[in-house]
């Protein structure tokens, strides 16, 4: 069996407004060594049937009891087959060319076991850069960089490798990934973040 090389791991709960899109977002790439793990966490409207109807082989979908986005992000760790997890919200958007670009990280830092990236929030049509600090390049104080917004890892703009994912719960792993001493590479590449 051949594995990906990114899972983009999803959190479902009631986004059939928006579901399609983020999906569409994915798999419109111009990249293709992917799954989408879709974790549906006990959604009552029909988001899981517009993926299934979707009818694509990239996409697995996986039905739980609701738990909460932590939770459904950890069963989706538990079950994606990839070397890298990227997180993305059921209302994200990754930005063209996301994982081509991230793909050309991995391999150029494999040192690495972490990608923070930059991302945009969208607000009324309004697109503005979370960070416009920092840009590209290193970052060796995780902690000093948090508290000054150069980077704030959230879902769709943070790639993790998966050994690093399996050893912390990603409840655990929030708290200490701004406390880790990790080389983090920050590249202008993102996801919109609908509020």
């Amino acid at each position: 069996m051949n594995h990906p090389l990114i899972s983009v791991i999803i959190p479902l709960y009631n986004k059939e407004e928006c579901i399609v899109k983020t999906i569409e977002s994915i798999t419109k790439q111009d990249y293709d060594d992917y799954e989408i793990v879709v974790v549906d966490d006990g959604s009552t409207d029909g988001s899981v049937a517009l993926i299934q109807s979707l009818n694509n082989d990239k996409i697995k979908i996986y039905i739980k009891e609701n738990g909460g986005p932590a939770s459904a992000r950890n069963y989706g760790v538990e079950n994606a087959t990839g070397k890298w997890g990227l997180f993305l919200d059921a209302d994200d958007f990754l930005e063209p060319g996301s994982l081509r670009i991230l793909e050309d990280l991995i391999h150029k830092e494999p040192h690495c076991e972490f990608f923070c990236c930059n991302h945009y929030i969208q607000a009324d049509n309004k697109k503005t850069l979370f960070s416009t600090k920092f840009k590209e390049g290193y970052i060796c104080n995780n902690f000093f960089a948090y508290q000054t917004k150069r980077i704030r890892p959230r879902a769709g703009a943070a790639l993790f490798s998966m050994s690093l994912l399996r050893m912390n719960s990603f409840g655990v792993m929030k708290m200490q990934i701004v406390s880790l001493i990790l080389c983090v590479t920050l590249k202008h590449i993102q996801a919109h973040r609908r509020l």
